[in-house]
């Protein structure tokens, strides 16, 4: 498949070119297609290199995404570690909420128990500090910000390599 025949019919969300190396983002029905090309002719067929690497299992499993994608085959969901659950990306939006809220309010020293009320138990309220204090909710909210920390702080590579717990 040549690239002007994946192109067609898809709309650009990226193209750049940074150190003669091409990068698309296009759209797509299974989701966005990530290329990143070199400097071939554009009626040159479309050769895929994959890293030899401990994270070659999910390389072909991304290349055979692509494969299905590049075909228009709906009947293709993509393999699991691809793409996080429903429950991934609601508890993955929920750090990210989190880590927004860490940033906006740092120095707080109540900052776990509001993002425990603000965030994780928004219809929940708590009439005193020791119920807070002995709650499960405090020690949930206290996990959620400790894993979003740590994600923050390079865990998200986890992520990338389809690591998702």
């Amino acid at each position: 498949m040549k690239l002007d025949q994946i192109i067609a019919g898809r709309a650009a969300l990226l193209d750049q070119t940074i150190d003669g190396l091409r990068h698309l983002v296009l759209a797509n029905p299974q989701g966005p297609l990530r290329l990143c090309l070199d400097n071939s002719p554009p009626d040159a067929g479309l050769n895929c290199v994959i890293q030899t690497d401990n994270l070659i299992a999910v390389r072909i499993a991304a290349l055979q995404w692509l494969h299905h994608s590049l075909r228009d085959s709906p009947s293709y969901p993509g393999p699991n570690c691809l793409f996080p659950t429903p429950f991934q990306c609601s508890r993955l939006n929920l750090m990210l909420r989190i880590l927004d809220y860490l940033a906006d309010n740092a120095g707080n020293p109540n900052l776990i128990r509001e993002i425990g009320q603000l965030i994780v138990y928004p219809r929940t309220r708590f009439a005193s500090a020791a119920e807070w204090k002995t709650s499960s909710e405090r020690r949930r909210t206290q996990r959620l910000v400790n894993e979003a920390t740590s994600l923050m702080n390079g865990g998200y590579r986890a992520l990338l390599k389809g690591q998702l717990r």
